[in-house]
C-alpha cells in the first residue's frame, strides 16, 4: 500500500481508521457512567487452597472508562496466573463485543479505556509464576467479571456471562 498509494497516504488512512475505531468504541461506552465493584472466583488449581477472588472495579473517569483489576491476591503458586497482556485482551475482546459488529479490531477501540494492574498479582503475573491455565481459565473468568461489571453499571443491556472456561486438550509424554 505504501509503495502504491505512498507512506503519507497511508499514514493518514491508519490514523484515520484507529480513530475511527476509537469514537466507534467511546460511543459505544457512553451509557456506562458511574463505578461498579464485582468479584468473582477461581479454583485453586493445586486443589490445595481456598478460592482465589478475582475483583474488578469499573468506573467512569471523565471520558475514560477506568478497568481496576488491582485489589487480588499475589501471583498463586498454580497455573491460575495471568500475565497483563491477557487481561488486556480480555478488555479488548469485550469491547468489540458490545459494539454493533463492524467496528475495526485495532488499537483505537482502547484509546477510551484505561486498564490498571498490579504487578505480581494473579492478574499481572511476573516470572517465575505459573501461567498455563491464565490464557485460558483466567482470561475467561476475567471477560465475566468484565460484562458482570458493564451490567451493574447499565442493567440488562448486555449479553448474559459465558459458562466461565475454555476447552483445550493438552497432550503430553515424559520422554522415556
Amino acid at each position: 500500500l505504501a509503495a502504491r498509494f505512498g507512506d503519507a497516504t497511508l499514514a493518514e488512512a491508519s490514523a484515520g481508521l484507529l480513530a475511527y475505531a476509537e469514537r466507534r468504541a467511546s460511543a459505544t461506552l457512553k451509557p456506562f457512567v458511574g463505578a461498579a465493584s464485582v468479584v468473582d472466583v477461581l479454583d485453586d488449581a493445586r486443589g490445595e487452597g481456598p478460592p482465589v477472588p478475582l475483583r474488578l472495579t469499573l468506573r467512569r473517569e471523565g471520558a475514560a472508562l477506568v478497568f481496576d483489576f488491582r485489589d487480588v491476591p499475589d501471583q498463586v503458586a498454580g497455573p491460575m496466573n495471568a500475565v497483563r497482556a491477557i487481561i488486556e485482551s480480555a478488555v479488548f475482546y469485550t469491547l468489540v463485543t458490545l459494539t454493533d459488529g463492524d467496528v475495526p479490531a485495532n488499537s483505537g477501540v482502547m484509546r477510551p479505556v484505561r486498564v490498571l494492574t498490579r504487578p505480581g498479582s494473579v492478574l499481572d503475573a511476573r516470572a517465575p509464576a505459573a501461567v498455563a491455565a491464565g490464557n485460558v481459565e483466567t482470561s475467561q473468568r476475567v471477560v465475566d467479571l468484565i460484562f458482570r461489571a458493564f451490567n451493574a453499571l447499565a442493567p440488562g443491556t448486555l449479553p448474559a456471562c459465558s459458562y466461565g472456561t475454555m476447552n483445550n486438550v493438552l497432550i503430553g509424554s515424559v520422554p522415556g
